[in-house]
């Protein structure tokens, strides 16, 4: 409900509209980043900067992280219903993140997301007045063969299946589970995530759902071991690194009504720096992004995934949470204290922050540690290359 309250929040004071406005320009017919190699990471930095202007909104949100949908999740239980299949039952339209559209009231989603909360410039039906019109859904039973996608599908694309290394296939295959599930959500025109006639950034399931294509991102590039190269190696394992379509890694990504200033907007990153594919590739707590993500159901629940990826894992990108392990955890723990054991329903996006607490002798610790890292770089990157050879079987077919 934090996120609920906080999208409404910031779409009431204009602010989320500048969001959907940068995505609207950024995918218009002239300049589609849907079809270029800065697809991703295009989106990765969109997020971030969502992220920190939710933790802008008052002490209930200076610690928020968004929260990213594990579609997988949906998957299993649509697979799972009988044939009749009721789109109502799918456990992400039971989250208060709204529902199905109602066919006979212009598809518009009920509450939490009725007009009564929350309204759009966009997708108006006829008897809607301009800049009050519903947050419109629906997925039509026969209308489409569109999929949601289970784990082993998604671990073929990260890992598990060698065609997916070069970054072209990946991306392609990316965009088009992608594009599946919006049509799954919006399967008719006229409503937000229909990919085609809609606006599905206007949707509050559509920074969920990059969320997750983020974490298949990153999981891609951890599995692969590209967490091991300095930014500046990537361009010596292209292909399969990265792949010039359009966009090169030091393309200057263009975030427009975001980072320009228009009407005196509040001064961001993107406002005095350029960002890149190449700046965006690693987000993690080695960067000055300093983005931890947790791995819940979809990792652990995983065993495609795991056990071809499991030693390749950078502990420093992901926190992994055992669902059966953190409920064996939890048992008998006093009720008030159980906050900092339990993972959220959904596995969330976190900051890695220092604490005010941490010991001065960790800290020489940590700045020891720096300072070797220094002079192992100073000296090469030669392992790091080696654990890449490693993947491939030689760095001549990278």
């Amino acid at each position: 409900m934090l996120y609920v309250d906080g999208f409404q929040k910031l779409t009431r004071e204009s602010v989320m509209t500048l969001f959907v406005e940068s995505h609207e320009r950024a995918t218009s017919a002239a300049n589609n980043i849907h079809l270029t190699s800065q697809n991703f990471f295009w989106h990765s930095y969109w997020l971030w900067e969502m992220e920190n202007t939710f933790r802008a909104l008052g002490t209930e949100y200076e610690c928020f992280t968004l929260p990213y949908w594990d579609v997988t999740h949906d998957a299993d239980a649509w697979s799972q219903m009988d044939p009749a299949k009721d789109i109502n039952e799918l456990p992400i339209y039971n989250s208060n993140l709204g529902g199905n559209g109602d066919i006979d009231n212009d598809y518009c989603v009920g509450d939490p997301w009725s007009k009564e909360y929350y309204v759009t410039d966009s997708c108006c039906a006829d008897d809607e007045e301009a800049m009050s019109c519903c947050l419109k859904r629906f997925h039509e039973a026969d209308g489409n063969d569109s999929l949601l996608w289970n784990k082993a599908d998604f671990a073929q694309v990260i890992y598990a299946d060698e065609k997916y290394a070069n970054y072209a296939s990946f991306s392609n295959r990316m965009f088009w589970i992608h594009g599946s599930i919006h049509d799954f959500v919006g399967s008719i025109s006229g409503v937000h995530f229909n990919r085609n006639e809609g606006q599905p950034s206007a949707d509050p399931l559509f920074p969920m759902f990059h969320m997750f294509i983020e974490v298949v991102r990153l999981l891609h590039e951890d599995c692969y071991q590209y967490d091991t190269l300095n930014m500046f190696e990537l361009d010596d394992y292209m292909p399969n690194s990265f792949i010039v379509m359009n966009t090169t890694l030091d393309y200057a990504m263009d975030f427009s009504i975001l980072c320009d200033g228009t009407d005196d907007q509040m001064t961001r990153l993107c406002s005095d720096t350029t960002i890149t594919p190449r700046l965006m590739y690693d987000i993690s707590p080695n960067t000055q992004f300093q983005v931890v993500y947790e791995l819940g159901e979809f990792w652990t629940n995983n065993p495609n995934l795991k056990s071809v990826c499991a030693d390749n894992l950078n502990s420093t990108w992901w926190n992994v949470v055992d669902a059966a392990t953190d409920a064996e955890h939890n048992e008998g723990i006093d009720h008030e204290e159980e906050s900092a054991f339990v993972s959220s329903d959904h596995t969330l996006q976190s900051i890695y922050e220092w604490s005010n607490s941490v010991a001065i002798g960790s800290v020489l610790f940590l700045v020891i540690g720096v300072i070797v890292m220094l002079l192992l770089r100073h000296c090469g990157m030669t392992v790091s290359k080696d654990k890449v050879k490693a993947v491939y079987g030689s760095t001549e077919s990278v």
